[in-house]
């Protein structure tokens, strides 16, 4: 018997599935870290290269975008299959979902406030005023709404 023929099989084997074609599971998801954490490399880098006044922000919209990115590329290059194999259709009946968890979110977040509010837990002093001088407000409350966004996608994105 060639023992070097059947250990060549077992490496083989270990790394790469026969039957489908592919990397097997465990080495498609290392791929995709490694995908993910390159790609958020290469975004930051020039990001980190200027001087934003909102950048843990800017910064955390960025990876999710780049964990949005390195799924994409691995779904198709690594694991060989379609976006769509992963759940994201991007038909009507995908989009009212999206709007409907959405608005479910927001709906579970403003119960929690209403909770809140009316135990005393909590209290609004101003209303539509920022503390950072200089900053307008409209701006200050659209860079948690895109992370919030980004975030959502991402953990979708990921978890599918």
């Amino acid at each position: 018997m060639d023992t070097s023929k059947s250990t060549s099989n077992i490496l083989i084997r270990t790394f790469w599935n026969v039957t489908e074609n592919r990397a097997r599971a465990l080495w498609r998801i290392l791929l995709t870290a490694i995908a993910m954490i390159a790609i958020s490399i290469a975004l930051l880098l020039p990001l980190n290269m200027i001087a934003l006044e909102n950048m843990p922000t800017a910064s955390h919209i960025t990876t999710n975008i780049a964990f949005v990115l390195g799924i994409i590329f691995t779904a198709r290059w690594i694991d060989r299959r379609p976006l769509s194999d992963t759940g994201v259709f991007f038909t009507t009946r995908w989009w009212e979902e999206f709007w409907l968890g959405m608005g479910l979110g927001v709906f579970l977040m403003a119960v929690i406030f209403a909770v809140q509010y009316s135990l005393g837990w909590l209290t609004i002093a101003d209303t539509f005023v920022i503390k950072v001088d200089g900053q307008d407000f409209w701006l200050a409350l659209l860079w948690p709404i895109l992370l919030y966004v980004s975030v959502g996608i991402a953990e979708e994105i990921v978890f599918r």
